[in-house]
C-alpha cells in the first residue's frame, strides 16, 4: 500500500515473523520452524501461474522454503530473492536438505556478503551494515516497475496505487479498489 506500488500483490503477512514482536528473537525461532511455511501458504488461495515472491537472505530457514514448495504445488510460479554466495554456503534448516534457490523458478541474487552485514571496522570480528533490507527493497521495486511496464505493452492500463497525500489521490485508489476487487486478498 504506496504511492507507485502496484494493486495486485497481495502481501502475506506472518505476525510471527515481525519485527515488533516481543521478544525480537522470537522472529529468528519462528523462521526456523518446521511446518510454520506450510501454514501459512494454506491460508493463501494460490492459483495455477500466480507467482510467489519470497525473500531470504541466506535461503535456508524452512518458512519460506516451505512457502515455495507450496505455491509449486499448487501451480505457482516462485522467484526466489536471496544472496546466492551466502546461500550456497550455509546448510538448510529444512528436513529435504534444500535451500531456497533450489525451490524457485526465477532466483534474483541480492549479491550481499556471506552473513550479509558488509562494513568491517577494526578490531571487530562482526561487519556491520547490512545490505539485504536495501538490496531487497531496490529489487522488490525494480519487479514491479518491469511488471508495469510489461502491462502496459500489453495494452493494459496497470492498477497503481496514487498517493493518498495527492489532492484526489484517495478517490482514485477507492475506485481502483473498487475495480480490482476480486484480486485483492489483503484487507482494506
Amino acid at each position: 500500500y504506496r504511492a507507485g506500488g502496484l494493486i495486485l500483490i497481495n502481501p502475506i503477512f506472518a505476525k510471527e515473523l515481525m519485527l515488533d514482536n516481543s521478544p525480537v528473537t522470537l522472529t529468528g525461532l519462528m523462521e526456523r520452524c518446521f511446518g510454520y511455511g506450510s501454514i501459512l501458504a494454506y491460508k493463501v488461495d494460490f492459483k495455477p501461474n500466480d507467482v510467489l515472491i519470497v525473500h531470504s537472505v541466506s535461503g535456508r530457514n524452512p518458512v519460506t522454503i516451505e512457502m515455495a514448495i507450496e505455491a509449486k504445488k499448487k501451480g505457482c510460479i516462485v522467484i526466489g530473492i536471496t544472496n546466492l554466495k551466502y546461500s550456497k554456503e550455509v546448510s538448510s534448516r529444512h528436513h529435504l536438505n534444500k535451500n531456497l534457490y533450489e525451490y524457485c523458478d526465477v532466483v534474483l541474487d541480492n549479491h550481499g556478503d556471506i552473513g550479509d552485514a558488509c562494513v568491517k571496522i577494526p578490531d571487530m570480528d562482526q561487519k556491520v551494515g547490512p545490505t539485504s533490507t536495501v538490496a531487497m527493497a531496490l529489487i522488490m521495486n525494480n519487479i514491479i516497475v518491469e511488471t508495469v511496464l510489461r502491462l502496459k505493452e500489453t495494452g493494459m492500463k496497470p492498477p497503481v496505487f496514487y498517493s493518498a497525500n495527492l489532492d484526489g489521490g484517495d478517490e482514485l485508489n477507492k475506485k481502483l479498489f473498487k475495480e480490482y476487487e476480486n484480486c485483492i486478498h489483503y484487507k482494506l
